[in-house]
């Protein structure tokens, strides 16, 4: 189980990478960035300092967790939790990614798109 922790870890920070490198690609003005709170941080410290920044806040959070889980969370019902919720996040990253390499709406981010307007 504990193998699944680890390929689940790095499948989300690979995940956020490419999110946060197609982001870095497509996004050439504040007003392409469609999350506010994004927006707001990118306006005062650069675009492409926001976006390394939470690549990197990404990762420290990613083995936060995975340290918090197989230390002091260490049972089934944790790791199930963590392997799913793991997994939504991986394709949302995934989705964005896509989204910012194609320019095209998938399902995810057609969503995410009404909860920004």
């Amino acid at each position: 189980m504990n193998y699944i922790i680890f390929i689940i870890a790095i499948l989300l920070i690979v995940s956020k990478y490419f999110d946060c490198y197609t982001t870095s690609i497509s996004i050439k003005q504040l007003s392409e960035e469609r999350n506010p709170l994004a927006r707001k941080i990118m306006m005062r410290i650069g675009i492409q300092t926001t976006i390394w920044t939470i690549f990197f806040i990404s990762i420290l959070i990613v083995f936060l967790t995975v340290f918090i889980l197989l230390n002091y969370y260490d049972t089934l019902l944790y790791k199930f939790i963590y392997i799913i919720l793991g997994i939504i996040i991986i394709y949302a990253q995934i989705a964005i990614a896509h989204t910012n390499k194609t320019q095209k709406l998938n399902k995810f981010t057609r969503l995410l798109n009404k909860f920004y307007r």
